[in-house]
């Protein structure tokens, strides 16, 4: 994979996680595996230093802290499917794997499609939460304040809303 400069470290790790589950999952007989086997698939695919391997306060491994956080990604852009039984590729997730990887437009595109699906999500439910491409981090303490179904948090300086329903979908409470 070719590396790319102009993302964080974090963004570009998370692409390689992507790219490396996506072709797992196409590569599977089904087109579905189980989250765990996906897990174990990225692991191997994707080259993870001390930096991604870093073991935080709480026992979370940094690159699997990343992975799930923004597994909901993956979804919402309509690569995946997830259900109880594990997770399947979709057409659409097959189309993407087949094009060179370039993290940088992956990650552009990926954002561009969770802000399609927040905007839809907000038109549907009246909701008046700030659309974001960034997402809160409460490993990195960036959460100050959750109350009413919204979590208020920190990204460069600026203050974000996120639906609290999207969060505890990640375990986070």
């Amino acid at each position: 994979m070719p590396t790319d400069h102009s993302l964080s470290r974090s963004s570009k790790l998370v692409a390689d996680m992507h790219w490396a589950a996506l072709n797992a999952l196409a590569e599977a007989p089904t087109g579905q595996l189980p989250r765990a086997q996906i897990l174990v698939e990225v692991e191997k695919r994707v080259a993870l230093d001390g930096w991604a391997r870093h073991v935080y306060e709480t026992g979370n491994v940094r690159w699997r802290s990343l992975f799930s956080w923004f597994s909901i990604d993956l979804d919402k852009a309509g690569y995946i499917v997830k259900t109880k039984a594990g997770w399947s590729i979709t057409p659409e997730g097959r189309r993407v794997i087949q094009a060179p990887f370039d993290s940088r437009a992956y990650t552009k595109e990926l954002a561009r499609r969770y802000q399609q699906w927040k905007a839809e999500r907000l038109d549907q439910t009246g909701a008046n939460v700030e659309a974001s491409s960034e997402h809160p981090n409460p490993a990195r303490g960036q959460v100050f304040l959750k109350k009413q179904g919204l979590m208020r948090y920190k990204v460069n300086g600026s203050t974000k809303m996120a639906d609290m329903s999207l969060v505890r979908a990640h375990g986070v409470s």
